[in-house]
């Protein structure tokens, strides 16, 4: 994730940066699934960007410097992932229902 003023780059944050939980990540030939199903928000008012992670941390960033201002983590008291049919990925992260579709192969690599 890249932030830009005027043109110039100001912040760049990989996804290991965002993401405790590496094994949640899902890798596909073309994509990399690490947000929340609503993982992501822009709030005009205080000019910050917010993103959920596929862990259930919450980062927010405030726009016009990329500056990491806060991060939250969810309250963990249940915390599951279960892969059903090697189809569907459901979750129940810190609270939020993550739902992801598609086929997902691990590799030996990831």
């Amino acid at each position: 994730m890249q932030f830009f003023v005027s043109g110039q780059q100001v912040a760049t944050y990989m996804v290991y940066d965002l993401v405790e939980n590496r094994e949640l990540i899902i890798y596909t030939v073309s994509t990399v699934f690490w947000l929340a199903f609503d993982g992501c928000n822009f709030d005009t008012e205080t000019n910050t960007l917010t993103v959920t992670t596929i862990d259930g941390l919450t980062h927010n960033f405030e726009l016009a410097s990329g500056h990491l201002i806060r991060t939250t983590r969810p309250c963990n008291l249940f915390k599951e992932v279960a892969i059903i049919s090697g189809i569907v990925v459901i979750g129940l992260i810190g609270g939020r229902v993550v739902a992801l579709c598609g086929k997902y192969s691990p590799s030996k690599g990831a």
